[in-house]
């Protein structure tokens, strides 16, 4: 068992991972953090990372109990303002490396239903009656599927308020220049966790909607949920071939 505990501002958060059942809990007292909270998380782990990066540390032998920390601080950071965080559970995921060729390989097709997002978004407009639009948006937790090892062109789906839930290609993965696919923060490569589809997905969603607000977002919330057990769980730097 490994256990992280952090405080800010007098609140408290304490996460504990189960190595024999690879889950994770988070135990939280239902508090809100503000904005010089979120910085103070945000610089904390910053500090630490470079702590770790001028020991001459390497990312695959970062101890357990440090990266535990520095996930938990970055995963606090990200909290929206005014959102009680309370107790969460992560189940034991499940990771997949075999990555479909082409997106007709795989589940994840650019057509909804029977209407194409172009056309769906079209319809929503035009009637006024977003009740459309809300029928092809769906859910796409893909567990932990690991991105190739090699950066290329990948395919990504998400959807937001204003379109249906769509496919198509970016470049990603590790050596693309956006860190896309890279679970967690930034581009540090102390805090390069696993390369996963669901953090892909949730990387290109707010990019495009130019998210901020966590599993708050209304556009990228629901990817964001679905990166969650990805950015908590992925092996440092983790990815598939």
């Amino acid at each position: 068992m490994t256990r992280a505990n952090v405080e800010v501002n007098g609140i408290p958060f304490s996460v504990t991972r189960y190595p024999q059942t690879q889950t994770i809990e988070l135990d939280g007292p239902d508090r809100a953090l503000n904005p010089r909270d979120k910085q103070a998380l945000e610089e904390a782990g910053t500090a630490l990372s470079l702590r770790l990066l001028e020991s001459g540390v390497k990312p695959d032998n970062i101890p357990p109990e440090q990266d535990l920390l520095m996930r938990t601080l970055a995963y606090l950071s990200e909290a929206p303002v005014g959102y009680k965080i309370g107790d969460n559970f992560s189940e034991k995921p499940v990771v997949k490396e075999a990555y479909p060729a082409t997106v007709e390989s795989s589940t994840r097709s650019p057509v909804v239903g029977k209407l194409s997002p172009e056309a769906c978004k079209e319809a929503a407009l035009k009637t006024g009656d977003f009740r459309t639009l809300a029928a092809c948006q769906r859910a796409d937790n893909d567990g932990i599927w690991l991105l190739p090892c090699r950066s290329g062109l990948r395919y990504q789906s998400h959807d937001a308020r204003n379109h249906c839930f769509a496919s198509y290609r970016v470049y990603a993965g590790p050596g693309s220049g956006e860190c896309l696919g890279k679970c967690g923060p930034g581009c540090n490569r102390v805090l390069t966790w696993g390369w996963t589809q669901d953090c892909l997905d949730h990387d290109v969603c707010s990019r495009s909607h130019n998210s901020t607000s966590g599993f708050r977002d209304p556009n990228c919330g629901d990817e964001w949920w679905e990166a969650d057990e990805d950015y908590l769980n992925t092996v440092k730097g983790a990815c598939s071939g």
